[in-house]
């Protein structure tokens, strides 16, 4: 599905890859006719430090690349040695990198010099992601747009649940085996 921004379109990429759980990060991404805009809502204070910065930012529009890119606010643009986020999240055509010296959260806007137009990336379906360098203990960590994944806990019965049962069975036939005699 294709969006086009002609009001302001809002992404929270709270979708985590490794080292963070759902909730720890939150980021927002507003898009609003040429303009971009990415700023950190939340970041959990146990990963929170000084050094704490948006390192690159990736979104999947129609048309636009990073050579569409006309003005950068709140940051200064790394043009090489940029992230990419295949592994985690797929390709995105525009991957814009930041001079992580600035430790900035933002708010970064990014200016096109179109429209922008979102339109998630196939087959993964995200629409943004950011990475996030310098978290407490030297931590970094990519997220994305949509629902965290949900991992499988197993449930192990309690000891009762188990042991009644077998307990139960070993009485009964301890009394058939006392009867034959």
């Amino acid at each position: 599905m294709v969006s086009v921004a002609s009001a302001s379109e809002i992404y929270n990429v709270t979708n985590p890859k490794d080292t963070l759980s759902c909730g720890d990060v939150d980021v927002g991404v507003i898009i609003d006719g040429n303009n971009v805009t990415v700023d950190v809502i939340y970041l959990s204070p146990t990963y929170l430090s000084g050094d704490t910065t948006i390192k690159t930012f990736g979104l999947n529009t129609v048309g636009l690349t990073e050579a569409n890119i006309t003005g950068i606010t709140g940051a200064t643009q790394q043009l090489s040695g940029v992230d990419s986020f295949s592994s985690e999240f797929g390709d995105f055509n525009t991957t814009v990198g930041f001079v992580t010296s600035e430790k900035t959260l933002g708010p970064i806007t990014i200016t096109f010099d179109g429209p922008v137009v979102v339109v998630p990336n196939t087959p993964q379906n995200f629409n943004a992601a950011v990475h996030l360098i310098g978290l407490d203990e030297g931590l970094s960590v990519k997220v994305a747009d949509g629902e965290c994944e949900t991992q499988q806990i197993q449930q192990i019965p309690e000891f009762p649940t188990i042991a009644l049962p077998i307990a139960a069975i070993l009485g009964l036939s301890l009394i058939f085996m006392r009867r034959k005699e």
